[in-house]
């Protein structure tokens, strides 16, 4: 079964509207993954039973009909809309790997399982959502980025995690055709070509979160997360993010086959901008307090150590936190030896030397 392709389940009619996982009826005939490689099929599930469809009968013929012959057409309509709205909301067209994304990380859950399996894919389309993140992405352009990637590259985003239920991240590429063995019967053979890997790295305190990843030995098992390298799809999600900030980190494995890969990711749960001060703190003392202002930090005012004491050397020190200000007789000295020699205290300033005495103890010599 080709990568780069939308695989369509078929489900029942969600009657009075989707209210969990649980509100998603399977349909009786919908085709289940895996790939004979292991990668997730179906991709999303739309209705495909009891349709009001057009017949061939007859110009005007219509009928129910059931299949995922029915759910297909069904999410290519809702993807036809989700084109326009890009089209009115975007200068040209985006790739079909970004369409695929958005699709896949709006879905609704589905299943007995948090994240993906093998009988409804990545969940029930949702357009409405779909459409959602399209429009977020003119405002707040982290959420759907088109990039590429080249050889022994590394594409991160720094986000600040808005504080909701979650922060997900979704990568989608346009694999390159893989080479598919001879003539066998389920072999096993990874068509994925160039493995891209996608991460989301909390900075403090520090901590990495996989994606998902399904065991096609077990088809039934719940999915985990770890390293997947078969999909060109994959999912990260962060639950209880915070408002910490977080790294998405896309990286790939080996030597990408044609020097380099466009993808396309997708992030909800988090902004660009700053949620309050703790968010653009960099960890220096000396360089001042940052400030969040309008969603920007804003960099701080370096630290004054003058003391306006004019013989010490004032400096600040990051090891300590703090101003050291250095007593240096240096400063005071006036470059006369007779009236001693000049020191510098702290606070009081330069202090004068006591005059160098030259009685020599001697009545008969004038001493000077």
């Amino acid at each position: 079964m080709a990568k780069n392709i939308l695989v369509v389940g078929a489900v029942e009619d969600v009657s009075g509207g989707y209210s969990g996982p649980g509100s998603v009826p399977m349909s009786s005939f919908s085709s289940w993954g895996p790939t004979d490689d292991g990668r997730i099929k179906p991709d999303i599930s739309g209705n495909g039973v009891g349709l009001y469809s057009t017949m061939n009968d007859s110009d005007t013929a219509y009928d129910s009909l059931s299949g995922t012959s029915m759910s297909t057409p069904n999410v290519a309509g809702s993807l036809g809309v989700l084109i326009q709205h890009w089209r009115d909301t975007h200068a040209g067209d985006m790739r079909s790997a970004t369409l695929k994304g958005i699709v896949i990380h709006t879905a609704d859950e589905a299943g007995g399982d948090d994240g993906p399996d093998y009988e409804f894919g990545w969940g029930l389309m949702n357009t409405l959502e779909a459409a959602s993140v399209i429009t977020a992405d003119v405002t707040e352009p982290i959420v759907i980025s088109e990039d590429t990637l080249s050889n022994g590259q590394t594409s991160e985003v720094n986000v600040t995690a808005t504080g909701g239920s979650e922060l997900r991240a979704t990568i989608c590429w346009t694999d390159p055709p893989g080479n598919p063995p001879g003539n066998l019967l389920n072999p096993t053979t990874k068509m994925l070509v160039n493995d891209l890997d996608l991460r989301i790295i909390r900075t403090s305190p520090s901590a990495t979160y996989d994606p998902w990843v399904l065991d096609p030995s077990s088809p039934g098992n719940a999915a985990t997360t770890g390293d997947n390298d078969v999909d060109n799809v994959e999912q990260v999600v962060v639950y209880s993010p915070g408002t910490s900030q977080y790294t998405v980190r896309v990286t790939h494995k080996g030597g990408l086959s044609g020097g380099s890969q466009a993808f396309s990711l997708i992030i909800t749960g988090a902004s660009s901008g700053c949620q309050d001060d703790p968010d653009c703190d960099d960890g220096l003392y000396c360089n001042g307090a940052e400030t969040c202002v309008g969603g920007e930090c804003q960099p701080g005012t370096d630290v004054d150590c003058d003391d306006s004491v004019g013989c010490t050397d004032d400096s600040c020190n990051e090891g300590t936190d703090s101003c050291d200000n250095i007593a240096n007789d240096g400063f005071c000295d006036d470059g006369a030896y007779c009236n001693g020699s000049e020191t510098c205290h702290v606070t009081l300033d330069c202090q004068a030397g006591t005059d160098v005495d030259c009685d020599d103890s001697v009545s008969c010599t004038d001493d000077s």
